[in-house]
């Protein structure tokens, strides 16, 4: 765990702010964010055999209340941070979190190896938040994450 990285989003947020860690691993990160405040993990810790994934997009899972009731979350009003770190899929998170995106206008916090290790040829993750009014820069304390606002300012801003 980056221990800056952590505490960089840890500013970002206020008491009550809602954060998504999508990937979150072993929830490092998640467990910092939500000290203060209540947490949900979708996944179980017990598994110990390999099983099939669900993927379900956030747009349905956190959009949808009557798919959150069945996952037991409750209703989401606002999301300030969004976290990617999801080896290679983070266009599809986008992608799949379009409308999540457009109506809270979080601030999102992704890793984007493709575009570093590509010498900056792979942007199809800058183009995918581009498309939805977004600008990106890259994370002092992660080399290979970025920071990324609604370009026009409407949105969730850093302090």
């Amino acid at each position: 765990m980056n221990h800056m990285q952590s505490y960089q989003m840890q500013v970002l947020l206020r008491p009550g702010d809602v954060a998504i860690d999508v990937g979150a691993n072993l929830g490092c990160y998640t467990v910092a964010l939500a000290e203060a405040h209540e947490a949900f993990q979708l996944y179980d810790l017990m598994a110990q055999e390999p099983e099939s994934v669900r993927v379900v997009r956030l747009d349905d899972l956190l959009l949808d209340g009557e798919r959150a009731q069945s996952w037991a979350l409750p209703l989401v009003k606002d999301v300030r941070l969004i976290k990617i770190d999801v080896e290679g899929m983070e266009v599809a998170v986008v992608q799949g979190a379009l409308g999540l995106i457009s109506h809270f206008r979080p601030i999102i916090w992704a890793e984007n190896n493709a575009y570093f290790d590509s010498g900056g040829k792979d942007t199809a993750f800058l183009q995918a938040l581009a498309s939805v009014g977004y600008q990106c820069a890259r994370a002092d304390s992660a080399p290979g994450d970025v920071i990324c606002t609604d370009a026009g300012g409407q949105g969730h801003q850093i302090p």
